[in-house]
């Protein structure tokens, strides 16, 4: 399987610095897409879980529960560490990220929800992703392999 470590992007679309894409995730590809890669402003539809390990136990920060979900790719809907590790996917890609925690929820602690406790800041997510669909540029999501 390919894997690597994002770089930082450098600048965001109108040309100011780019602080929030700053490089470090570490990526692992399970499956390699076929489709389209995701365009940077654009919508992209992802599945996703997100999970850290927080005093010796698996937390799940949260979970598409097999739904894909859309965002505005790059541009901050997104953790910034998720919008990195999805950058060089193709739809129909699934990769395990493993986030820093600057580039998760960086100085913000995550809020406790029922069954989760609060995180502290800087806390690092492994997340499981897969990209379903780049809207207007694959023609027919029913022509990429899907993970149902």
């Amino acid at each position: 399987a390919e894997k690597g470590v994002t770089e930082a992007w450098g600048t965001n679309l109108d040309g100011s610095p780019d602080d929030l894409h700053t490089g470090g995730v570490e990526w692992e590809d399970i499956v390699v897409g076929k489709g389209f890669p995701p365009v940077r402003g654009k919508l992209c539809a992802v599945e996703f879980v997100a999970k850290a390990f927080y005093r010796e136990r698996e937390v799940i920060v949260d979970d598409t529960a097999g739904k894909p979900r859309d965002y505005r790719f790059g541009v901050g809907q997104l953790l910034p560490g998720m919008d990195e590790g999805i950058r060089t996917m193709k739809t129909g890609g699934q990769r395990r990220l493993k986030i820093p925690g600057r580039l998760a929820f960086g100085d913000k602690a995550v809020p406790p929800a029922a069954g989760r406790p609060q995180l502290p800041p800087m806390t690092p997510l492994e997340v499981t992703v897969k990209l379903m669909f780049v809207p207007g540029y694959d023609d027919d999501p029913n022509d990429e392999p899907t993970f149902r």
